[in-house]
């Protein structure tokens, strides 16, 4: 009897619980190779605008991120890249990196962090003539809870 009721009693054990919603203004830039002529396209810089909530009753600390962008490829285990310009091939891009994701992202349990905007430089080309990219992003905190979203990004100019 005692035993049933020490199992009883026996708390769970307390875990985040993560959810990835697209929030609007998703981007990528086609990256060239520099200011000589002619540019060649080196790459895309990404950024990718999600909320994520954390239903558990742990506090989570996001650290990982894997990208799957369509017709592109799998990047597993990519970093943040907040960049104060880039590149394009037509131009080069002022980019406002305030409030962009550096490294890892704290979310209280139960609680939202509202439009991460996270950003991440790919040495992979776009799709010639895409106006736009789906992309998967996978997050994993430090205690290896994940959750993914779909999320679509325009081309900016």
């Amino acid at each position: 009897m005692q035993i049933e009721t020490l199992a009883a009693n026996q708390q769970r054990p307390r875990r985040s619980l993560l959810k990835l919603m697209e929030e609007e203004g998703s981007y990528y830039i086609r990256r060239s190779s520099g200011q000589d002529a002619p540019r060649r396209e080196a790459g895309i810089y990404l950024e990718l605008s999600v909320s994520i909530e954390n239903k558990g009753e742990r506090p989570a600390t996001i650290t990982g991120y894997s990208l799957s962008v369509e017709r592109v490829g799998d990047f597993h285990n990519v970093r943040p890249s907040p960049q104060n310009w880039v590149w394009g091939m037509t131009a080069q891009h002022a980019l406002g990196n305030t409030g962009t994701v550096k490294s890892y992202i704290e979310v209280p349990a139960e609680r939202l962090a509202p439009h991460q905007r996270i950003p991440f430089m790919l040495d992979a080309v776009a799709p010639l003539g895409a106006q736009q990219i789906s992309c998967e992003l996978i997050v994993t905190d430090t205690e290896g809870n994940s959750a993914s979203v779909r999320v679509t990004a325009i081309e900016r100019g």
